[in-house]
């Protein structure tokens, strides 16, 4: 519901935080942990959604590179 709020131009974009937030959750299951720092973060390309759209994502991670993807 709170990504209704979020709109750019008339469109429903999913914000940097919902980002940030899927990865520290990763992380924080994948390590065992509830303490993370992430740097040098870049947003390649938003997730835009048409209104009532349900979108599935998946998060990778890289450990050897330490990246994570949202795809």
């Amino acid at each position: 519901p709170f990504i209704r709020d979020h709109l750019i131009y008339d469109q429903l974009v999913v914000a940097g935080a919902t980002y940030l937030s899927a990865m520290l959750s990763a992380l924080a299951e994948r390590y065992d942990t509830k303490q993370a720092a992430l740097h040098d973060i870049e947003f390649m390309q938003p997730i835009v959604l048409r209104p009532d759209e349900r979108r599935t994502v998946q998060i990778r991670l890289d450990e050897g590179a330490q990246r994570f993807s949202i795809e």
